[in-house]
């Protein structure tokens, strides 16, 4: 008996030990891409762990008839609230994954929702009556039985309509929490934070397992063995915290940083795009924003790039076979999609009402269309009469469920019909507020360049810091922008680069003092960084190279603020180690040095590092040499 009671008490020891180390260590997670629901999972685990005080209560403190009444209620009560944080932890998820939202505010936001759901209100009620029929009814009676130490202790045995009860509450938990942390993991592009979401998921529906396993069924079988259920729940909250602390910010920055067409639900665009364009990568955002988000895409494109498309999608981060197989991603040439007719807006209404139809049946969240014409004239006999019935068509077929982009080469069309597709509302494709043609190839033709040849250039930029080298700069990140292209940049807030640029459609690691792991920033598309940690620079850089989409511009300002920061030896380390990470030829980068913020050594060492090499000073940009 002395020996059970020495296991016994090391095994709880043991526990509670482990459980609050694990707190201890989600504590510390700052920079944890999870971290907007640290707190409702340590207060899950406190929960637990006021569970588990209500059993070495019951079972090794007061062993007594009366005790067993408060434990249990107690108990119960704990574990509903458990129940309740997670699924306010999965909704926090899967509705606003890196905002920071007070820990009230989570509280009145779920409970008091503007629009509540009836999922929401089920399981809330399901929560509320087990609550007050536990309270009110208490309906178990306790019983004297041997648990798993050889001790007699009291556990209560429930009445059978009671544990169902219970069990309709895991039920709920499975349906409704559980599912939730998987449509979450659904929505992250990045293959670990989807990993992480769905792996968490799964442990806490092991864990409401465990719970009506041993402290229910078990025990309506006279079977007290909760400390086999507590040892399952500890490896369970094991695996959340590992996940917790391996998924950081940076896991997720890149979820969005690929380029995003803004068309909204109804909305039929008409877009005009110059030759020298890359509209594949538009093409590739409008179709993968449609797949992620359950919609069915059809896509016809020219008879010419019959066997390039499959390629270049899968190149810009769409996975092509899957989606073709799956029939959520439809392609289709033109000759394929009007069969040599004559183009009727009739005819054309009743088909693609004809693809909603089957799209819904199917329960596709929205049918996406997306036709790129191309060259008209190689389409159509009569273009003429194309555009007119177009226009018919664009007035008679409008509703919620569709979403259309119709797009055509500008150079391929007369004046007369460019001016009669802008009657239809139709602007240049890549051309946002603050954009111009020009700045397709802005910063490439100033290297005497077309921009596909700047494609997988590492260059240096030594600038003068009393010259306008911010030109160059913005022309650089613009011409990266306007070609649809990634945008990653490392600068300090007080720089051009932030300045102007910090609404646009980029990526911003602010490099600062302020913090000392990867932090979320006041904009969605900001990361603070500590500014001196190489290792999670180059995190930061493998991160952007990996990331599963097109081609990746990146601007590092500065590397003359990096050698003032950890020195040279450092500077020259992490330069060299992030000039092998960004090999790829998918990824152009622009360094900046400031040549008289330092000795020539020191400006020789760096230079040394770059095969392609330019300069700004009084006569502007000048090219020292391009590898």
């Amino acid at each position: 008996m002395i020996l059970s009671s020495i296991l016994c008490f090391s095994f709880y020891a043991a526990l509670l030990s482990t459980l609050s180390a694990l707190i201890v260590f989600l504590l510390r997670q700052r920079g944890s891409y999870f971290k907007s629901v640290k707190r409702l999972f340590i207060e899950a685990l406190l929960s637990i762990a006021v569970l588990i005080s209500c059993d070495i209560v019951k079972n090794h403190v007061v062993r007594s008839e009366a005790v067993i009444w408060f434990t249990t209620r107690i108990g119960v009560s704990a574990a509903l609230s458990a129940a309740m944080l997670v699924r306010i932890a999965a909704s926090t998820l899967l509705e606003r994954p890196m905002r920071s939202v007070s820990l009230w505010k989570s509280y009145v936001n779920w409970f008091f929702p503007k629009k509540p759901s009836l999922p929401r209100v089920l399981y809330v009620g399901i929560m509320a009556f087990v609550f007050i029929v536990t309270w009110v009814l208490g309906p178990w009676r306790p019983k004297l039985i041997r648990d798993i130490w050889g001790m007699t202790v009291y556990i209560p045995e429930y009445e059978w309509w009671y544990l169902a009860c219970l069990c309709a509450v895991l039920a709920a938990f499975i349906a409704y929490p559980g599912s939730m942390f998987i449509l979450s993991g659904r929505r992250y592009r990045e293959r670990r934070v989807a990993w992480a979401s769905r792996s968490m998921g799964i442990c806490w529906v092991g864990v409401g397992l465990s719970l009506i396993t041993f402290h229910g069924i078990l025990r309506s079988l006279e079977l007290e063995v909760i400390e086999v259920g507590y040892s399952i729940d500890i490896v369970m909250f094991g695996v959340v915290a590992y996940f917790f602390a391996k998924t950081t910010v940076l896991e997720s920055f890149f979820e969005t940083a690929y380029p995003s067409v803004q068309i909204g639900e109804g909305e039929s665009v008409v877009a005009l795009y110059p030759a020298i364009a890359d509209k594949m990568s538009v093409f590739a955002a409008f179709i993968r924003d449609g797949l992620l988000d359950g919609d069915r895409v059809v896509y016809a494109f020219p008879d010419s790039q019959a066997a390039s498309v499959r390629g270049c999608l899968w190149k810009r981060g769409v996975d092509v076979e899957r989606a073709v197989k799956s029939g959520s991603l439809v392609l289709s040439s033109l000759s394929e999609r009007y069969g040599g007719e004559e183009y009727d807006s009739e005819t054309r209404g009743r088909r693609l009402l004809k693809e909603v139809e089957d799209a819904k049946r199917l329960g596709y969240k929205h049918l996406r269309v997306l036709v790129d014409y191309g060259d008209v004239h190689l389409v159509f006999k009569d273009p003429g009469r194309f555009l007119d019935e177009l226009g018919k068509l664009l007035t008679k077929v409008g509703q919620s469920y569709l979403i259309t982009l119709r797009t055509f080469n500008l150079e391929t069309l007369g004046e007369e019909e460019v001016e009669q597709l802008r009657a239809y509302g139709a602007g240049k494709l890549f051309m946002g507020r603050g954009f111009s043609i020009e700045m397709i190839d802005a910063f490439s033709r100033q290297l005497g360049l077309r921009h596909k040849e700047l494609i997988g250039k590492k260059i240096l930029l030594e600038f003068d810091p009393a010259s306008n080298y911010e030109l160059a700069v913005r022309s650089f990140l613009l011409e990266s922008l306007i070609n649809w292209e990634s945008v990653v940049v490392f600068a300090p807030r007080g720089s051009a680069a932030y300045s102007r640029f910090v609404k646009r459609r980029m990526r911003f690691f602010h490099l600062t003092e302020q913090v000392s792991a990867p932090t979320a920033g006041p904009s969605e598309g900001e990361i603070l960084l500590p500014e001196n940690n190489t290792s999670l620079l180059l995190e930061a850089l493998d991160r952007a190279v990996k990331a599963p989409h097109g081609n990746v511009s990146i601007l590092f300002d500065s590397l003359s603020d990096l050698v003032s920061t950890v020195g040279l030896e450092k500077a020259y380390r992490f330069t060299r180690y992030a000039l092998e990470l960004l090999t790829s030829e998918r990824v152009t980068a622009l360094f900046l040095l400031n040549p008289k913020a330092h000795d020539p050594k020191v400006v020789t060492n760096l230079r040394g590092l770059f095969g392609s090499q330019i300069t700004y000073g009084e006569r502007g940009l000048q090219i020292t040499k391009l590898a």
